[in-house]
């Protein structure tokens, strides 16, 4: 059968297929418009009415297609993930069919694996195995998922890390440097991914209606791939406000240029800033275990204890699932349990 993808180079749609000898043949459509493709598609299906998937495709075979697809799709960050994921598998098992990949080597995989990476990642790797199976069957290019059954590997629960109110004060009360000041005391107040707020510009900060957007641009995507935006603490609205003049503009910049950048066209690196924040933390000899994202879960940790509706925290945390914020809500309820332990009458 053939499948539609979309050149991001060109922007023109193409028909894919392969021939019976198993060759792949990319014919374009010679359209922009994802609605004329499909037209052109729906003609090109009837007259080669075939159903044929071949028998012997390998990694190298189908790799590029599943690539692009998540590209148009998805974010960089998820992209990368699929790219380093299935060459791994394909370093281990390129020189099989994908249809004769089973789940014994997947259990191969996941011993070998797990000598040089902890459960958690591995985890990640195995659910984007399976869903690179599920595409392959999408687009035609697998009769069936052979992977469907990939089990992931047990982890132990444990209780989310987050700073108690007075690690909060302590560590934002440290840094000298006024703008790594900010960009802790933001995520303090108000959750944002790191990545949020070090695409943040001028232009997406309202004071006056206490509102910071989170906005999609061609240099920076959402992990939900949709913009939203979340209110500002009066706590922070203080800190923002030594960025603008007193008539609202951003000072001596432009409104459009990033906040946390050194000339306002590029942001500051992520690493750079997380390997301050953890400088930061040995200085004060703070828990090592804890990073720069425990400062998003203590802020939704402690919504959850004011009682914050569990899908009002899901649209400020910009989750897709619901059960991704549920983490919350499980740390309230070990909460409640300490707190009731020595009830009585």
């Amino acid at each position: 059968m053939s499948f539609l993808f979309k050149r991001k180079s060109s922007g023109y749609w193409y028909i894919g297929y392969y021939n019976e000898s198993g060759k792949r043949i990319n014919a374009s459509t010679k359209e922009k418009l994802k609605t004329r493709a499909d037209l052109v598609h729906d003609q090109f299906k009837k007259k080669n009415n075939k159903n044929f998937i071949p028998d012997i495709l390998y990694f190298n075979d189908v790799q590029e297609i599943i690539f692009s697809y998540i590209k148009n799709n998805f974010t960089t960050g998820t992209l990368l993930i699929y790219k380093s994921t299935i060459r791994k598998l394909n370093s281990m098992y390129g020189y099989k069919p994908l249809k004769s990949i089973t789940l014994i080597d997947i259990e191969e995989y996941k011993s070998k694996r797990l000598r040089s990476v902890s459960p958690v990642t591995l985890n990640i790797e195995l659910r984007t195995i399976k869903s690179f199976f599920n595409y392959c069957v999408t687009f035609n290019l697998l009769s069936f998922n052979q992977l469907s059954k990939i089990s992931q590997i047990r982890i132990q629960e444990t209780k989310l890390l987050t700073f108690t109110n007075s690690e909060i004060n302590l560590l934002i009360g440290n840094i000298s440097h006024r703008k790594f000041k900010l960009i802790v005391s933001i995520a303090a107040y108000t959750g944002l991914r790191l990545n949020e707020i070090l695409h943040l510009k001028y232009s997406d900060i309202d004071l006056d209606n206490k509102l910071i957007s989170i906005i999609n641009s061609e240099q920076f995507t959402t992990k939900s791939k949709k913009n939203r935006s979340v209110p500002v603490p009066d706590a922070l609205v203080e800190n923002l406000s030594v960025l603008f003049s007193d008539t609202g503009t951003p000072l001596l910049i432009d409104s459009d240029s990033y906040i946390f950048s050194v000339d306002g066209s590029s942001s500051y690196d992520k690493s750079y800033i997380t390997r301050k924040f953890k400088n930061l933390l040995r200085k004060l000899k703070l828990n090592d275990s804890l990073h720069f994202h425990c400062l998003r879960h203590t802020y939704f940790s402690n919504l959850s204890k004011l009682n914050v509706p569990i899908n009002y925290i899901k649209e400020l945390a910009g989750h897709s699932s619901i059960k991704t914020t549920e983490i919350y809500l499980h740390n309230f309820r070990q909460d409640l349990n300490n707190f009731v332990s020595g009830f009585k009458y």
